[in-house]
């Protein structure tokens, strides 16, 4: 796989296989990705093994054994509260994410209920 960076009106796009990658995806695949993406920025890869089901657990095996997401469980002696799994992304799970969670946006902004103040009432 080679990731290229192009420029297209001031803008640049990262053009990489993730959109295949989320579309062959399940929607509990997707799920477990963002949450451990945000394991990953806001806890530096520890996470609370309270937030995984046996489905999650499995998942990160498979992933991890495909080297997708790098999963496993913390040292005892390293163990603080419940934070006794860890994970770490690859680069291809670190831009699948970060498609995800602009699609996750772009469908949430989609049904949107609420206007902006600058925008004229549609009512």
């Amino acid at each position: 796989m080679t990731n290229k960076l192009t420029t297209e009106t001031s803008a640049y796009v990262f053009v990489h296989h993730s959109d295949e990658v989320l579309a062959s995806m399940t929607k509990d695949e997707r799920a477990l990705l963002l949450f451990f993406e945000s394991a990953a920025v806001e806890h530096g890869g520890l996470i609370d093994s309270r937030r995984m089901n046996s489905d999650d657990h499995d998942i990160a095996k498979k992933w991890n054994d495909y080297g997708f997401v790098s999963f496993g469980r913390v040292r005892n002696s390293d163990i603080v509260g419940y934070n006794s799994m860890w994970c770490e992304l690859s680069d291809d799970a670190w831009l699948t994410a970060s498609a995800e969670r602009w699609a996750r946006c772009k469908r949430i902004l989609s049904k949107r209920k609420w206007q902006r103040a600058s925008e004229k009432n549609v009512d």
